[in-house]
């Protein structure tokens, strides 16, 4: 069995909310090209400094969005 990837890549701004709106574009698009799983950036959340954003593992406003675009869109997210 082999797994489509769908590495997203953009220049995130200092909005989570306008990072988010990319993301969702981003992985519509994945989904539309039958990727399983979309990757990415390691800093998509928020350009800049992010010291104000931090979450309890596995609980927190950004893991839950996250956690409902996966849902949404049957992707597995990294």
């Amino acid at each position: 069995m082999t797994a489509k990837i769908a590495a997203l890549q953009f220049c995130p701004t200092l909005s989570v909310n306008k990072n988010f709106d990319t993301v969702d574009q981003l992985l519509h698009q994945a989904k539309a090209e039958d990727a399983a799983i979309a990757v990415l950036p390691e800093q998509f959340v928020l350009a800049g400094p992010a010291h104000h954003i931090q979450e309890d593992y596995n609980n927190g406003p950004i893991q839950q969005r996250l956690q409902q675009l996966a849902l949404q869109y049957d992707l597995w997210i990294i």
